[in-house]
């Protein structure tokens, strides 16, 4: 997204968050994590059948993401940065 162009404000909030984490904030990670939890995991699960299962690839999928955090720059909403972040 080009330079001074205009975000939705949750993808405004997002990258606030994402900045917070990059700072050391990791209860702004918490937040991130409790905003897209159940989206993640519903996303997974139209892939894995088993609840348990799918509740282990979103915990990794959400480790992926803070470990690449550094690398996040804003051209993505953190939601599609997230499911890349899958295993």
């Amino acid at each position: 997204m080009a330079e001074g162009t205009p975000k939705d404000p949750t993808q405004e909030l997002d990258l606030e968050l994402v900045r917070r984490v990059q700072r050391g904030d990791s209860a702004a990670f918490d937040l991130l994590v409790r905003k897209y939890q159940h989206r993640i995991t519903g996303l997974i699960g139209r892939y894995i059948a088993d609840w348990s299962e799918c509740q282990d690839v979103a915990q990794e999928t959400f480790l992926r993401a803070y470990r690449a955090l550094g690398n996040f720059r804003g051209d993505a909403q953190f939601y599609t940065y997230g499911c890349t972040a899958s295993p």
